[in-house]
């Protein structure tokens, strides 16, 4: 029952973040396996604690099922390039089938070597742990994705602010890293579909200032707290998501480089406003889908 309660309320949080970044929610859930794998063997140790610790590994276990079978068909879907996600996924499972008959089998074998030696058990689920995650580590780079989230659009932006050729989606496949936890979002400085509470607290000057420099971008911007909080109009969509990215990016660079005199916040508006039109010409002739972007804006919108 531990498991199903868990799975639940963690498909309830975490549901809507699995599209932002399916490999990173995807290492996440092999590690969880894993993890309810290993205390699964701990039981032995600890026979007073079973219920608990068994009840606690299933409960990691379930998590890892559905955060792995929802990640599966986002990677799913950017592998089926003539729309065949169907012929894709039943060879992944076929796959997975084959994988898991040989493990078995060497399972069998292995275990007539180890015998009742409990601890040399626990080197070796060990060693196949990382050997596991090393692997699908490895396999995540092969999987590319043609929608921009934080992390590649950061990285498509970045070349267009170093005025070089963008990268395709097969070169950033190889480049982007993997954010563990996942729910820690790429530049978590940056918040997305702010209230405007959030973003500018009591102060009416700094909500008037915003509104001067944003003329008819639907989105405004301030800095608070050592954050760049985004406040979206009700009509904003994706355009203005990522224009409002590069604009707080462009701002971000200049103090990452630590320029003597890096550029103020509403002169990096102004350049995102007249750069946009130019970098999504760009992007999509470098192959990317920005029709749609995956930047995990928060919900709370606002009307001036």
């Amino acid at each position: 029952g531990l498991g199903y309660i868990g799975k639940v309320i963690y498909g309830y949080v975490a549901g809507k973040r699995f599209d932002h970044d399916p490999k990173s929610w995807r290492i996440s859930s092999d590690l969880l396996e894993d993890i309810g794998g290993f205390l699964e063997l701990l039981t032995p140790l600890a026979p007073g604690q079973f219920l608990l610790i068994a009840s606690f590994a299933n409960m990691l276990k379930s998590i890892s099922a559905m955060t792995g079978t929802a990640t599966r068909h986002a990677i799913y879907k950017s592998l089926a390039l003539r729309e065949n996600q169907g012929d894709i996924a039943t060879k992944g499972e076929s796959q997975g089938v084959t994988c898991k008959l040989l493990g078995l089998a060497i399972g069998i074998a292995i275990s007539h070597y180890i015998g009742q030696q409990y601890f040399k058990l626990l080197a070796l689920y060990t060693c196949f742990g990382i050997v596991h995650m090393t692997a699908n580590w490895q396999s995540m780079s092969c999987v590319q994705f043609s929608t921009l989230n934080r992390q590649r659009a950061d990285m498509v932006m970045s070349c267009y602010l170093r005025q070089e050729p963008l990268e395709a989606p097969l070169e950033i496949s190889h480049e982007e890293q993997i954010i563990l936890p996942p729910w820690k979002e790429f530049r978590h400085n940056i918040v997305l579909g702010a209230t405007v509470s959030a973003a500018f607290g009591s102060s009416l000057k700094d909500v008037t200032i915003a509104l001067s420099v944003a003329k008819t971008d639907k989105f405004l911007i301030n800095v608070r707290h050592g954050k760049l909080y985004v406040v979206f109009h009700t009509s904003a969509k994706s355009d203005d998501y990522l224009q409002a990215w590069l604009a707080c990016l462009r701002f971000q660079r200049d103090r990452e480089q630590k320029l003597e005199h890096p550029i103020l916040l509403p002169d990096a508006i102004d350049y995102a406003r007249a750069n946009i039109a130019e970098f999504l010409r760009q992007a999509r002739s470098a192959s990317w889908n920005v029709d749609y972007s995956l930047l995990n804006p928060s919900v709370a919108r606002a009307q001036w």
